[in-house]
């Protein structure tokens, strides 16, 4: 979101082909105020937008390794998951009877029931409903699909509507599981915003209450043990 936010900036202000350097001194100033949110900060806001913002192959890149990607390898190899961050595992296999490709199946089945969790640094949801948040998840990856797809040298009004009515589906189903829950209401915030700049044309980066607030898990780490 914060991606299709930035083209947005960039064709508003004719920056499409303007150096590089002019695009991330503007994103900077934008972005600052939603990394100030952050507890903890790797990155000044220059570098931030360099290795995310404008960083177009990771951002459309089709394929990402992902955590059942690990586990095919791990069949292979003999390798058992020792430990992630963030962490999601639960195994309540007694130590004397413990499997390791049991342990192994768990994992992919804890990551794919918590990994709704992962959205948002602080909001995470209690309900069991796993056929949901596998829709809801699903929803997302399509989302994520339209963004990539989306050219980044021309802005298309229609098509980022498309964008923010899907965005606007993917909220309610949030809701569904929480009412009033933190990613809705960011999501509410962002697509608010964006219909306000396309009717009135006026863009104001400072608006956001809630959707500057709205960090997710990026990666996930995993350690793993040669066994």
């Amino acid at each position: 979101m914060r991606f299709l936010y930035s083209q947005i900036i960039i064709n508003k202000n004719n920056l499409y082909k303007k150096s590089f350097n002019i695009k991330v001194e503007l994103l900077a100033k934008v972005f600052k105020s939603h990394l100030n949110t952050l507890q903890a900060k790797t990155k000044t806001p220059k570098k931030w937008v360099q290795d995310n913002m404008l960083n177009y192959q990771m951002i459309q890149k089709n394929k990402y390794f992902s955590l059942p990607d690990l586990i095919k390898i791990i069949k292979k190899r003999k390798l058992i998951v020792k430990s992630q961050s963030p962490n999601f595992y639960i195994d309540y296999q007694w130590y004397k009877k413990f499997k390791i490709q049991k342990h192994n199946q768990n994992i992919i089945k804890n990551y794919k029931s918590e990994r709704i969790n992962f959205l948002d640094f602080e909001q995470k949801f209690k309900s069991e409903d796993y056929v949901k948040k596998n829709k809801i998840i699903n929803k997302i990856i399509f989302v994520n699909k339209l963004i990539n797809k989306m050219s980044t040298e021309k802005i298309e009004k229609s098509y980022i509507f498309k964008i923010l009515n899907e965005l606007n589906k993917i909220s309610s189903s949030l809701n569904s599981l929480e009412k009033n829950n933190k990613i809705s209401l960011a999501i509410n915030d962002f697509i608010k915003s964006l219909k306000k700049y396309f009717k009135s044309g006026k863009l104001n980066t400072n608006e956001f209450k809630v959707f500057k607030t709205f960090w997710g898990h990026a990666t996930c780490q995993n350690s793993l043990l040669k066994y």
